[in-house]
């Protein structure tokens, strides 16, 4: 009966056990995500104001390979301009890919969050590749002005 008990009792911690290192690990992918945001974000800050303060107007760009390899400066579309932020040093490349969240340059109502907002505006946001995480933001994004990191529940 003792060792009945104390079996048990022992399966019940392990449980617990799994459970929060589970969340640990959970919590320590989202806060390197978060890392990543805050560093792109600043990115994107150094790029707007030494290339008059803006990228012209808020887009929804997800970030992928296909645009990084043309030169710096290579034209003149919005698009260009979003990709220069890599392809010109503001910003490494590996800062736009996770396993875990999808990066994105383009409005903070992009995200879900309030306000108005224009081309000066235009900021790094990242949202969950997996659904239902209970931990990960629905959204999150980089706000220049407190120079933190937003999360949108």
């Amino acid at each position: 009966m003792e060792l009945l008990v104390t079996v048990i009792l022992v399966a019940v911690l392990a449980s617990y056990s799994v459970y929060y290192y589970n969340n640990t690990v959970d919590e320590g992918k989202l806060n390197a995500a978060k890392g990543k945001l805050a560093a792109l974000g600043g990115a994107v800050e150094r790029y707007k104001i030494e290339n008059s303060g803006k990228i012209d107007r808020c887009l929804m760009l997800e970030l992928s390979g296909t645009e990084m390899n043309k030169s710096c400066g290579s034209g003149n579309s919005t698009l260009d301009r979003a990709y220069d932020i890599f392809r010109c040093g503001y910003a490494e490349k590996s800062l736009g890919f996770d396993d875990n969240f999808t990066f994105y340059l383009g409005c903070p109502s992009s995200c879900g969050a309030s306000g108005t907002f224009d081309g000066d505006d235009t900021t790094a946001y990242m949202k969950p590749k997996e659904e239902g995480n209970s931990i990960f933001p629905t959204c999150a994004y980089f706000d220049a002005d407190s120079d933190k990191v937003i999360e949108v529940k």
